[in-house]
């Protein structure tokens, strides 16, 4: 009879574990994430370019302007 009883508790204990994954990883509440307005943005995009802090910006130096006019340039010295 003791045996049949920790059978039984845990059958439920385990059913009881997945009942608890189910609820935090598949099952999802609608009210729990709040939607985006159309109005409403986020500050960076998800793919493609990203948007820079002004101190994380690539400095240009008079090298790197000249090279890019050369690069720019029509004629190419060869």
């Amino acid at each position: 009879m003791r045996k049949r009883i920790h059978k039984v508790a845990n059958f439920l204990a385990f059913n009881l574990l997945f009942f608890a994954l189910y609820l935090n990883f598949i099952y999802k509440d609608p009210s729990a994430a709040p939607l985006l307005e159309k109005s409403q943005h986020p500050a960076s995009s998800a793919f493609g370019e990203s948007l820079l802090d002004e101190s994380m910006q690539k400095k240009e130096t008079p090298a790197i302007k000249e090279h890019l006019k050369a690069i720019a340039s029509p004629k190419a010295a060869y």
